[in-house]
């Protein structure tokens, strides 16, 4: 890195912190000595962060006057919406607009010269994404930004998509969902999404309004996933499920998801079931990550009481935590 990207004095402002995403390029940041400021909603959340030397800024994202304190000074910026659905919500796509509408204002009239967003693949398609629609409209409202160097990252399927799926196998030892079991998935982690913001952040390579695909590791059907969950669990996996619309939505319905998420997540599913929402990049190396979904299954398993996996398990040995 030059002599310019390595001052102390730079201040990298971090949206998101507490969130999958945000706290790994918060770290990141900060193992590397740069000033951080990290902003959430719950200061008890942020103490890590301010144990190893960043700035914390207590607000609500929706706080369009607290949002213009905590850019005021900021050099270079991680942005994002809330990732998850609110499964109560009755309108999520107003919700992501009023983000949109506290944070790029925020971020326009601060000091900074590059920002680094969290936007999804499908943001390039104007309709029939369900909440994607909000993230197209966070890199339409950037672009605009003539004085700020952009860089989307649009993220494939995460993988902790599945985390449900893997919880669900624990409770009836089947999984089921309206996404296509033989659908190739580019599935990646979020802590190497994370990682890949931070980087970008470090070193700055990029000018004018970017976008970059991440991939992750490689493709996966959730029918191959599940056969990786079950060859990690002491108990026998039944295959994957794809139930139609208006069985997934009563099951969604039933849970306490709203009728209006639920046809969000829905709209998402035929998205992705129908090829209309896919990855517009060749895989590569540059847009392919570390992170095998054996290693996520492997960090999910030692991380949650739940499940009682031995360590002399054959994936306990052949795998390593990252």
């Amino acid at each position: 890195m030059t002599k310019e990207l390595d001052e102390k004095d730079r201040l990298y402002v971090v949206t998101g912190a507490t969130g999958r995403t945000g706290n790994v390029v918060a770290e990141t940041l900060l193992a590397y000595g740069k000033r951080v400021r990290v902003i959430g909603r719950n200061p008890n959340k942020l103490q890590r962060f301010v144990r190893l030397g960043a700035d914390p800024f207590i607000a609500e994202p929706m706080d369009a006057r607290a949002m213009r304190r905590a850019f005021a000074d900021a050099a270079v910026a991680y942005v994002m919406l809330q990732p998850n659905y609110i499964a109560d919500s009755d309108d999520f796509l107003a919700f992501q607009k009023a983000l949109v509408e506290s944070i790029v204002p925020a971020l326009a009239r601060s000091r900074a010269s590059h920002a680094v967003a969290l936007s999804s693949w499908g943001a390039d398609k104007d309709s029939g994404t369900g909440p994607v629609l909000g993230l197209r409209k966070l890199e339409q409202w950037l672009n605009d930004l003539s004085k700020v160097n952009v860089l989307h990252l649009r993220a494939d399927w995460f993988m902790e998509n599945t985390i449900p799926m893997i919880h669900a196998l624990a409770a009836s030892q089947e999984a089921r969902g309206a996404i296509r079991g033989d659908l190739p998935l580019p599935m990646v982690s979020t802590g190497d999404v994370g990682m890949a913001a931070a980087r970008a952040m470090l070193e700055l390579d990029f000018h004018g309004k970017v976008v970059r695909e991440i991939q992750g590791q490689r493709d996966l059907s959730l029918k191959e996933a599940l056969q990786i969950i079950g060859s990690a669990l002491p108990w026998p996996v039944a295959a994957y499920l794809q139930e139609e619309s208006a069985a997934a939505r009563r099951s969604m319905l039933a849970a306490g998801i709203s009728e209006h998420v639920a046809n969000l997540m829905l709209e998402v599913a035929d998205a992705l079931n129908t090829g209309y929402v896919h990855m517009l990049e060749p895989r590569s190396a540059a847009n392919s990550t570390s992170t095998s979904y054996e290693m996520f299954v492997d960090q999910v398993l030692r991380n949650s009481a739940q499940f009682p996996v031995s360590p002399a398990h054959p994936m306990m040995r052949n795998t390593r935590i990252q």
